[in-house]
């Protein structure tokens, strides 16, 4: 009979835990990418994600920012896109939620937060939405690559393998 208890209470706490797991598995960051914990790449790519689907509705058409980090901003259509719709301040909380779960998140067109960040900033300013991309992640992650290649020939010629 104590057999027959104890599997019951165990069985019990089994189901009160998958039941807490399966709760927070589908609430955890649906609505707030940033409240989730990125362990990885694929999870952190996938917040940004979220957080660039996260558009206001007073944008002008065609203006919302997405994963292809261009900006379809023009001289004539920046003051909507600044002052009329405060579009650019909805995109700066987008890129803002970005930068939170991913810092070095890139866009397909390789700029980074702060470049699209600047372009808005100069764009409102002056009507210039030109994007300048910074390669300064590229080139340390190339020179990254090189070293590591050299140092696996080295030890080629070392006769030491990996």
């Amino acid at each position: 009979m104590a057999a027959v208890d104890s599997f019951s209470r165990t069985s019990g706490w089994i189901v009160v835990c998958i039941f807490f797991a399966v709760i927070s598995a589908t609430a955890s960051g649906e609505e707030n990418p940033t409240g989730e914990v990125n362990l990885n790449k694929n999870t952190a790519y996938n917040n940004a994600l979220k957080c660039l689907t996260n558009q206001s509705s007073v944008c002008p058409s065609g203006t919302s920012l997405n994963e292809s980090g261009l900006l379809h901003v023009n001289a004539s259509s920046s003051n909507a896109y600044c002052r009329t719709s405060n579009c650019a301040n909805q995109t700066l909380i987008q890129l803002r939620c970005v930068s939170l779960v991913w810092r070095d998140f890139r866009f397909n067109n390789d700029a980074s937060v702060s470049d699209l960040e600047s372009a808005i900033t100069t764009g409102c300013t002056n009507g210039n939405f030109t994007i300048t991309i910074t390669n300064d992640a590229i080139r340390v992650r190339q020179m990254t690559s090189s070293i590591l290649i050299i140092t696996i020939i080295i030890l080629g010629f070392m006769g030491i393998t990996i």
